[in-house]
């Protein structure tokens, strides 16, 4: 029997938080509903029930506006979206992305907040996190892609991100900021976009690559369970990431060497870093920006691993709609019937 594949709320959550805590508030807007068996289930698509979610964060946030975007930040918004990064990461072209979190806007702002990585003990990362938004613009960034977490903005983090704009003066030739997804599809099964279709689960399930990294060099910056991928990410090397914040200059060093292994390749670096992360992809991007590419995936991947590390990495949810990307042993498949392992 073909299992229609849907993307689930809790995917859907990992495209809008990383940090998103209201469960409960959020399942009431959005419909969890069980996998369907042997007939396509109807879903709305992830760009619908993104704009859903966004409607009701805007009820919900103190503000009176009509939208959480600040503005600094509307003046400074890129004609752009997630999707033209997957194209660019798709078609083999250099393309580096990377997410601005509550986090992110706590460390540049000075205010002394710290979200659960712990900003607030790295002042001077914090600070050239910082002076690194300012610089782009100084080179070609024209495909370096800076999201920023809208949601945040809509829960007091908006007004710290607003002074930032105010105080730091952004270069005249940045692109600007997309406020759109915050995670990637590597998967890119949504077709046609923005449809809600995401074809059937393949009968018989075989673990297979991510189609965008096939026939690619990829280097994977993160935490030791993401070594489970190889075949997912088609790894052909890995870093350990973990302390980013502290190992900038390292990771940085680590990944010129990689590139210097495919000099005429354009080398794929997926990045789960976090804070740390994100300041070594600015770092690289300078000098390699135009040669390779840079993609912060958060924790993203992590479900992939069978880590359960945010709500949407649910493990058997992902057995039941994606099972042909997860690692080794986390999935029980009769035909393309799958369930956690």
């Amino acid at each position: 029997m073909a299992l229609a594949r849907c993307l689930s709320f809790s995917l859907v959550s990992a495209a809008l938080s990383i940090h998103v805590t209201q469960t409960s508030e959020l399942s009431s807007l959005l419909t969890r509903g069980p996998v369907a068996v042997a007939r396509p289930r109807s879903s709305l698509s992830l760009l619908e029930q993104r704009g859903r979610y966004f409607a009701h964060a805007h009820v919900r946030s103190k503000r009176q506006n009509s939208s959480c975007t600040t503005p600094s930040l509307q003046g400074h918004l890129r004609n752009a979206s997630t999707i033209d990064v997957e194209n660019r990461l798709q078609a083999g072209k250099p393309v580096s992305f990377i997410r601005i979190g509550d986090g992110d806007v706590f460390c540049m702002s000075g205010s002394g907040g710290q979200n659960l990585e712990g900003y607030g003990e790295y002042k001077s990362q914090c600070k050239e996190l910082g002076t690194s938004l300012q610089q782009l613009g100084e080179q070609d960034d024209s495909n370096m892609y800076v999201l920023v977490g809208a949601f945040f903005l809509c829960g007091g983090v908006g007004d710290r991100f607003e002074s930032f704009l105010q105080t730091q003066q952004l270069h005249s030739n940045f692109k600007g900021f997309l406020t759109s997804i915050f995670y990637l599809d590597l998967s890119g099964l949504e077709q046609p976009k923005g449809s809600g279709h995401y074809g059937e689960v393949p009968n018989p399930v075989v673990p297979t690559t991510f189609p965008a990294l096939v026939g690619r060099k990829v280097v994977v910056l993160g935490p030791d369970h993401l070594r489970r991928l190889t075949k997912t990410l088609n790894i052909a090397s890995f870093l350990d990431a973990s302390n980013a914040a502290d190992r900038v200059d390292e990771l940085v060093t680590k990944m010129k060497a990689e590139s210097a292994k495919w000099p005429k390749e354009n080398v794929v670096f997926l990045i789960s870093g976090g804070f740390g992360g994100r300041l070594a992809v600015l770092r690289a991007f300078k000098e390699l920006g135009q040669k390779d590419s840079f993609i912060d995936t958060g924790a993203s991947l992590d479900g992939f691993a069978g880590v359960a590390s945010r709500d949407f990495n649910d493990k058997a949810r992902l057995c039941g709609i994606l099972p042909e990307y997860m690692a080794p042993g986390l999935c029980n498949c009769h035909g393309n019937q799958c369930v956690a392992a």
